[in-house]
């Protein structure tokens, strides 16, 4: 039987390309995006055009493995409901996961309105752990995690504070010319982040109970 994976926030589904490589899966989610939710269709993926909140979710409830939402969480404006919805779509025992920024973070504390994780107005929500696993908890998931994820996120921080206090850089695709260099700077920082816990993203994992 295929492994089943319903995917929040799909892209262009190259993802579903490459976890092809290393299983046999059933692939389907939902992409709010009209272009790239044409590129995801024409590659054959069944994907849905809207929002989780939206859609209808008919014939899709009961039927997943997964439901994974990497970096959506924070971008909704009823987290709850979105999932909710995730819950209804799981089979019995299967998991919801992703990652997002949180806000109970070295980081956060560290560069303050300039912590990347706010990216105002695209962020609309912003979490700490303990408030993440509360809310999975009232939603009806069991087994709740939230775990530090290691990331390099501070580099970006940096520049935000430097480009807050006056400096001008050229920039392309939101990145300066030294970014590369502002990477390598925040390494340590963000391993020792890790190793305490601290991280200013976390991933999650929670379930649906079998009863």
């Amino acid at each position: 039987m295929k492994s089943s994976i319903f995917d929040v926030g799909t892209g262009d589904c190259r993802h579903f390309k490459a976890l092809e490589e290393f299983g046999d899966f059933k692939f389907a989610g939902v992409e709010i995006n009209k272009d790239i939710f044409a590129k995801a269709r024409a590659l054959g993926y069944d994907v849905t055009l809207g929002t989780l909140e939206s859609m209808d979710i008919s014939d899709h409830r009961g039927r997943y493995d997964v439901v994974s939402m990497n970096h959506v969480l924070e971008h909704v404006v009823e987290p709850r409901l979105m999932l909710s919805r995730a819950l209804e779509l799981l089979r019995p025992g299967g998991y919801a996961i992703g990652q997002l920024p949180c806000n109970t973070s070295w980081e956060a504390r560290i560069f303050g309105r300039y912590w990347a994780g706010y990216h105002y107005p695209r962020h609309l929500q912003m979490f700490s752990r303990t408030g993440l696993k509360r809310l999975l908890d009232e939603t009806g998931f069991v087994d709740v995690k939230v775990i530090p994820a290691p990331h390099l996120q501070s580099a970006l921080s940096l520049q935000n504070t430097l480009i807050g206090q006056g400096w001008n850089p050229p920039m392309k695709f939101g990145k300066c010319p030294a970014y590369s260099l502002m990477l390598l700077a925040v390494a340590p920082f963000e391993l020792l982040a890790w190793c305490f816990g601290a991280t200013g993203i976390v991933n999650f994992e929670a379930r649906r109970a079998t009863a």
